[in-house]
């Protein structure tokens, strides 16, 4: 059987017998590298698409009239702060000055954690949708979003919030 397998010119496997097997071992190695390069490509891709984390914030959000109890109502939480009005109108411009001002004032709020002071936008009947979007969209800005939309009006404020055990903070 041993002279079967060897040939009678010094043991030497001939040369496509050996190239066949490098080449096979060639394949398997090449299938395996690929496999893990698309693999590392779809991880990478999946990783890097993940929606972003939202980060924690309180909208706060009160009943109609007709349905509020007596004891919880947006009439408790206007008088807990001191808030700065700001008037929207249906003047475009104005409107923009306007939102830029509530927004830094909104944001040194919260920078400095004031629990006193709150911002509250008041818009017009007449008043164009998407500055109402313009206003959420300044309550939701920096962290901690705190506000509460009731009718024409947005209440804004800052509120502790402490983070939750066993979480890491930024």
């Amino acid at each position: 059987m041993l002279s079967e397998r060897l040939p009678a010119s010094g043991g030497q496997i001939p040369l496509d017998k050996m190239t066949i097997g490098r080449r096979n071992n060639l394949i398997i190695t090449a299938t395996v590298f690929v496999v893990l390069i698309m693999t590392a490509a779809a991880f990478f891709i999946f990783k890097t698409n993940e929606p972003p984390k939202k980060e924690g914030g309180i909208q706060l959000v009160f009943a109609a009239d007709s349905g509020q109890h007596p004891a919880i109502g947006i009439d408790k939480f206007t008088n807990i702060r001191k808030y700065t009005k700001f008037i929207l109108t249906n003047d475009s411009s104005s409107n923009i000055e306007t939102l830029e001002l509530a927004r830094q004032k909104l944001n040194s709020i919260k920078q400095n954690q004031d629990t006193i002071n709150g911002v509250h936008i008041i818009l017009g009947d007449n008043t164009p949708y998407h500055f109402f979007i313009k206003a959420v969209d300044i309550c939701r800005e920096k962290h901690p979003a705190c506000f509460a939309p009731n009718k024409n009006d947005i209440f804004a404020l800052y509120i502790n919030v402490p983070p939750r055990p066993g979480k890491k903070t930024k």
